[in-house]
């Protein structure tokens, strides 16, 4: 059944057994969890908390016993215990002593902790790369291939860069803020308002992949037409800037996006440049992304 000891750990409920492995935790509690898991192994476990919390047997789904900055002991633990905090968040101390080695993990659980993780890519300016260069067969065309491939892929303004960004570590589920300045907005070709993000499905990314291989086998020396990068952005999660931030909400299928912002001259949307990204000191948050101001 167990037993009110106070507010101490210092001494054993059952001073004639000998316990010489001993485990602590100490930390938050903010739902029902189990905390120390069953074992067959003869053990005593003390839990102090600093508000009120509902102390569970097993499977029990009433209560045995409710605690308030006190210490309950118990040494008959063969089933596992949880414990429920009554007034939202609280702190919760365990102490397990055992008979034997405690091979399992005591507490609420460690978080997962996965940090905001950014690759930029697709380079323009001096960043340009053709990484097929040498692989065109058509010694004749070759350099119109090399050609209408820039045209695709490099910036419009020949601003040094990167197109595309890739959020290749986050948490899931959890929406991730981000900074967004522009290097030179008074001479930028679009207004910092008009700046979103979007984040491709890849699924629609990969069908417009076999479109423009058919163009490439099918050779038309004017280039491909606009609508094949149109294509890409359906089925796009897409996000709007606010006061300089951007929230973005990444999962597994959907993480790498591109800026896009309205151009002044022709108040056409189109893809804006990234300069640089500077990781936040806390890795858990979204950094700052550092726009250059040009197509």
């Amino acid at each position: 059944m167990g037993f009110i000891v106070g507010n101490s750990f210092s001494s054993n409920l059952n001073s004639s057994v000998s316990y010489p492995f001993i485990k602590e935790w100490e930390g938050n509690i903010v739902e029902k969890v189990i905390v120390v898991p069953e074992s067959k192994d003869l053990r005593e476990i003390s839990i102090y908390s600093d508000g009120a919390i509902n102390l569970y047997w097993g499977n029990q789904t009433i209560p045995f016993w409710t605690i308030n900055n006190q210490v309950f002991v118990d040494s008959s633990t063969a089933t596992s215990l949880s414990i429920e905090p009554l007034d939202g968040d609280v702190n919760v101390k365990i102490l397990v002593r055992s008979v034997k080695q405690i091979n399992y993990e005591i507490g609420g659980g460690s978080k997962i902790v996965i940090p905001v993780k950014i690759r930029l890519a697709i380079g323009t300016g001096e960043n340009y790369f053709d990484v097929n260069a040498d692989s065109y067969d058509d010694v004749y065309n070759s350099y119109q291939y090399l050609v209408n491939l820039q045209k695709l892929k490099d910036s419009d303004s020949g601003v040094t860069g990167f197109k595309l960004f890739d959020i290749f570590s986050f948490f899931p589920s959890q929406p991730i803020e981000f900074d967004v300045v522009v290097d030179s907005p008074e001479v930028g070709e679009y207004l910092p308002e008009t700046i979103a993000v979007q984040i491709f499905d890849p699924l629609i990314v990969g069908e417009v992949m076999f479109a423009i291989a058919n163009d490439v086998i099918n050779l038309e020396l004017n280039g491909l037409g606009n609508k094949f990068v149109g294509n890409l952005t359906r089925g796009a999660f897409y996000h709007e800037i606010a006061n300089g931030k951007i929230n973005v909400l990444p999962d597994y299928s959907r993480h790498v996006g591109r800026f896009v912002a309205r151009n002044i001259y022709t108040d056409q949307y189109d893809t804006a440049i990234i300069k640089s990204y500077t990781p936040n000191s806390n890795q858990l948050l979204g950094g700052t992304f550092t726009l250059t101001g040009s197509f």
